[in-house]
């Protein structure tokens, strides 16, 4: 792979960078600016110890840059590993304090990575014990939901003085209406100087439950972090093209014990489609998941049926006789 990208660089200067460098210089020139004018270190702490984390003050985060040609309005992605942060910058693109947000979301995501496992346990435990039904999809929407609240809407606030349209603030409806929603909270504990706690975690959980009650049933939700079996690849093509965001995603083109018990153990949502030996899947699925015993369905028809399992997340059985399954994921109802 180094291989492959040291050989295309002359290409990727001649055609892509050579033709934008001087306003790339502008771009990385007007950056630097915009970093200066706030302590940008303060506020990474401030994240840090709200994180109740901890980094290495001599290992710095080195933020990287990469120019793009202008081009429709894609938008701009970033990413980052231990202390690297990329982003590419379109040409034409001059929203430096967006820029930077994004950059330095990713940046927080390497924070909350750094909590202690003792602290991650805690954090763990609080989703697991609280009584709501939603807690387990809370836990999994909060990551990215907190991350956005700290990046989009505290560091945002931070470099530009004014506040992002509550549109802006990512890319995805759950992850924006969620993070803009419990930005209060996360307010309140970064002027109070304190750190993640059960309060805060219980608190969230109920913003989830009682601002957003229709999330539980809502398929696209729901589908944002899955485990799917399905034997026949272009059956979990058409799921995915059906469900095309995915934060978290497991596949297997096995129907047996082993693969659902792994699937048992993952608490996210569960999809087993089942196009084979229909009776004896069935009847598996019936010995590893216990929440089931009292399920009889037809085998000889074609159904989706749908389970909360005791770990609080779905189940979602297709079984296809004569019906492709492309058409019974249309079907599915929670």
């Amino acid at each position: 792979m180094a291989a492959v990208l040291e050989t295309f660089l002359p290409v990727y200067r001649e055609i892509i960078y050579n033709p934008i460098q001087e306003q790339f210089k502008i771009q990385i020139s007007d950056l630097r600016k915009t970093i200066s004018s706030v302590d940008i270190g303060k506020l990474f702490t401030k994240v840090e110890h709200f994180y109740n984390s901890s980094w290495n003050n001599s290992i710095p985060f080195i933020l990287n840059f990469c120019p793009e040609p202008k081009s429709p309005d894609l938008g701009f992605s970033a990413t980052a590993f231990y202390n690297l942060a990329v982003s590419n910058i379109p040409v034409n693109d001059t929203n430096y304090n967006l820029i930077l947000s994004v950059l330095f979301h990713e940046s927080f995501h390497i924070l909350y990575d750094e909590e202690s496992l003792s602290f991650k346990n805690k954090i763990s435990n609080w989703f697991t014990n609280n009584p709501s039904k939603v807690s387990t999809y809370a836990n999994l929407l909060f990551n990215e939901a907190v991350t956005t609240a700290l990046s989009s809407g505290y560091l945002y606030r931070e470099l530009s003085g004014s506040s992002l349209k509550n549109e802006d603030w990512y890319h995805n409806k759950y992850i924006a209406s969620m993070a803009v929603a419990m930005f209060p909270m996360v307010k309140e504990y970064l002027k109070e100087n304190k750190y993640l706690d059960k309060k805060f975690i219980d608190n969230y959980i109920k913003l989830y439950e009682e601002k957003f009650p229709g999330w539980i049933t809502d398929l696209n939700n729901i589908m944002s972090d899955r485990f799917i079996i399905a034997e026949n690849h272009k059956d979990y093509s058409s799921i995915i093209r059906k469900f095309s965001r995915g934060n978290i995603e497991e596949y297997r083109n096995e129907l047996n014990l082993l693969t659902l018990q792994e699937m048992k153990k993952s608490p996210i949502t569960k999809v087993v489609v089942i196009t084979k030996n229909n009776k004896q899947d069935i009847h598996l699925l019936k010995d590893v998941f216990k929440e089931l015993n009292n399920w009889n369905p037809d085998l000889k028809k074609d159904f989706t049926y749908s389970k909360v399992l005791n770990d609080k997340t779905y189940l979602i059985v297709v079984n296809s006789i004569n019906k492709p399954v492309e058409e019974l994921i249309n079907e599915i109802i929670l």
